[in-house]
């Protein structure tokens, strides 16, 4: 059911009335900390609030309430105490360190509030300024009796295991950081640095780091590429060597969803670094969750300036040549084009084939034809297919038939890229209106596909199709 604050009506329940008195108070309460009672426990906020506020009994003769209270089954929470009366009325008695919105009454002590929300089925208004007036002058002395006591209380809190680790759990921090993220060969890894903090929350319970350790926070968004078939391994490395157990599974977890996870990791006070690293292909790429800057030797920039996409081929064919010598435009009536004029193209830093690196100042290129009639060609083979770049070839380093790809290795920042393919039919397959043709050709199909970089149209490929190089 949904609960809603009203102001505390003149007649509650069935009925009752509800009136302020100027009933004898038996003392305050005593003081308290403010830590030890917004979080207390379950199982130790009731003795809390009868240590601040008295007994129920108390609460009702200090408020001047002709009410028996007791305390709500499992209302109180968050340093809310919360009462019920016979009528199922509810009082909250609530200390807290903002302003509190929505309150019948309240007072501020030197640092902290104290106020008094009631809830109430009718909403009507409270009946009367003068008990209004008493009750906030028993809030006014309860609010200077909460004192500062952050210190102790995290003092007396439980330690964490010196490898502790966890994700979600609820945290005080410092001031977040400038998030930083590392593009790897099959994922972007966001990291917003949230700092140190004192203490977690896990499962309800408040924990301290063990001593000589503190707590590190960060928030971590490991995104997939939906395209890649690459597989990297993540770790988690403080001062450079592999944090404990705790702490890879937990970045696991956070890694395996896609969604953002704050993680909290415990560490010796002495760290200076805390890392996630990506690692494939023989090399580390490493990001750091205390400051969000990355160490990889440039090769989350060389990443980010691949480029992939679909682009279409200019056909030039060859010339008849007849038995007396003679030449004339190639008809190509029965050839089937081997393969179709677009083709995927991909250049990356990274070979998603060979599983490597490419070379510094070079990236991978990879040619993914489109495969229509192949059998009524030649066998394509390396010499067939060349990138030029700038005047210079660069010949393929391998042909997959079975892939329909050829790689290329190539300067890492191209301007143009002008890939040659050339395609020999196979006269014997060809026919004519009189049967099989009697002419020869005096070359191949060449295929010519001009790509500027920046236009590669990313619509003319699958979605979920791998691009390779």
């Amino acid at each position: 059911m949904k609960t809603t604050w009203t102001v505390l009506s003149a007649v509650l329940g069935a009925g009752a009335a509800l009136s302020l008195s100027a009933c004898a108070s038996d003392g305050d309460g005593s003081a308290i900390g403010f830590n030890e009672i917004t979080r207390a426990q379950s199982d130790t906020l009731t003795s809390a609030c009868e240590q601040f506020y008295g007994e129920p009994k108390q609460v009702a003769s200090r408020l001047g309430l002709s009410l028996e209270l007791e305390y709500a089954p499992d209302g109180s929470a968050n340093g809310t105490c919360e009462y019920t009366s016979q009528y199922d009325d509810t009082i909250d008695l609530v200390v807290s360190e903002k302003k509190p919105e929505g309150d019948l009454v309240r007072a501020k002590g030197e640092k902290y509030y104290v106020a008094l929300y009631t809830r109430d089925s009718s909403g009507n208004d409270w009946p009367g300024i003068e008990n209004v007036d008493k009750a906030k002058k028993w809030l006014e002395s309860r609010a200077k009796a909460v004192t500062e006591d952050y210190d102790t209380w995290l003092a007396s809190l439980d330690p964490a295991d010196g490898e502790f680790a966890a994700r979600g759990d609820q945290f005080r921090t410092e001031e977040a950081g400038e998030s930083g993220a590392l593009t790897t060969p099959g994922s972007t890894v966001t990291v917003l640095p949230l700092g140190t903090a004192d203490y977690v929350v896990v499962d309800g319970t408040y924990l301290r780091p063990a001593d000589g350790q503190r707590f590190v926070f960060a928030d971590l968004t490991v995104v997939d590429d939906a395209r890649s078939t690459n597989e990297l391994a993540y770790e988690l490395r403080v001062d450079g060597q592999p944090a404990g157990d705790a702490a890879q599974e937990v970045l696991a977890g956070a890694t395996a969803d896609g969604a953002t996870a704050s993680l909290c990791i415990s560490v010796p006070k002495g760290a200076a670094d805390v890392s996630l690293v990506a690692a494939i292909g023989g090399a580390a790429q490493a990001i750091s969750l205390l400051t969000a800057e990355i160490e990889d030797d440039g090769r989350s920039e060389l990443l980010q300036k691949d480029f992939a996409g679909g682009a279409d081929a200019e056909l030039m064919f060859p010339r008849e040549v007849e038995a007396d010598g003679e030449t004339s435009g190639w008809s190509n009536g029965s050839w089937s084009r081997a393969y179709s004029t677009s083709a995927a193209i991909a250049a990356q830093a990274f070979s998603s084939v060979a599983q490597e690196w490419a070379p510094e100042g070079q990236r991978f290129l990879g040619l993914t034809l489109d495969p229509d009639s192949p059998e009524d060609s030649a066998a394509l083979t390396l010499a067939d297919a060349t990138v030029t770049i700038n005047g210079q070839a660069y010949p393929a380093l391998t042909w997959d038939p079975e892939l329909s790809l050829f790689r290329f290795l190539i300067p890492s920042d191209p301007a143009r890229v002008q890939i040659e393919l050339k395609v020999t039919p196979d006269v014997s397959r060809l026919s004519n209106a009189w049967g099989t043709v009697d002419y020869t050709l005096d070359g191949p199909v060449t295929y010519e596909w001009i790509v500027d970089p920046s236009q590669l149209r990313a619509d003319t490929t699958d979605e979920d199709e791998p691009l390779t190089s």
